[in-house]
């Protein structure tokens, strides 16, 4: 019952039981209602930006210090931890939780494996692509800022086998585990909201079907 509990102080609720679903995607959000704690949250708008928060922010600050550590960053803590962590999280969000998560929702998908497939590239390239560039870019830019060291151009092929090279496959080895750890994020939370939404789908009835439809086109009759 506590984690019951916990689980929903993440949670929001869209549509309401005495609401009537403006969209399919409406109606599957309000027989989610009738479904269990569990269910409901990993279908969960804010309870899922939590969850994308915590795996986005943890890849982000653990890029970050690996790049800060090689390139020998001390100054400017705030903009490449903080600035970093929030601009990743918030892009991450927005792509998944407001384009991503609603299409499941709609039933666009209608392969499981490819649904699958594609949460784990979209956390992948979120989650962990754009938290490497933007933390390599902005711990260049602090370092030259500073002028602790001049940094060698990355247009030159010497400069990049001697310096860069080295520097960008070591933090690449390093962060390897956190490339997995958001594959299977992605691809496990994409999985079983495709399996909860088929789920949902086959509890729909005749009659709720026609009545959606039925509001769909007399909103747009309007």
């Amino acid at each position: 019952m506590n984690i019951e509990k916990l689980l929903e102080s993440f949670m929001i609720q869209r549509v309401g039981p005495a609401q009537l679903p403006a969209n399919f995607e409406d109606l599957i959000r309000k027989k989610l209602n009738d479904e269990s704690v569990f269910k409901r949250f990993l279908l969960d708008g804010q309870a899922n930006a939590s969850m994308i928060v915590l795996m986005t922010a943890t890849t982000t600050l653990v890029c970050n210090l690996f790049y800060r550590r090689t390139l020998l960053l001390y100054e400017g803590a705030f903009v490449t931890y903080i600035i970093n962590t929030g601009v990743a999280s918030f892009m991450n969000i927005t792509a998944q939780v407001a384009h991503f998560q609603p299409k499941i929702i709609r039933g666009d998908y209608d392969c499981e494996l490819c649904c699958g497939l594609k949460g784990a590239f979209t956390q992948v390239m979120l989650g962990y692509a754009l938290p490497n560039i933007l933390c390599f870019a902005s711990t260049c830019a602090v370092s030259q800022k500073f002028g602790i060291q001049a940094l060698p151009s990355m247009l030159s092929r010497e400069h990049m086998n001697t310096f860069w090279r080295p520097r960008l496959l070591s933090v690449a080895r390093k962060t390897r585990p956190l490339l997995l750890m958001q594959a299977v994020f992605g691809a496990a939370l994409a999985l079983k909201q495709h399996q909860i939404v088929e789920e949902v789908t086959r509890k729909v009835t005749r009659e709720e079907y026609q009545e959606t439809v039925t509001r769909i086109i007399n909103e747009l009759a309007f």
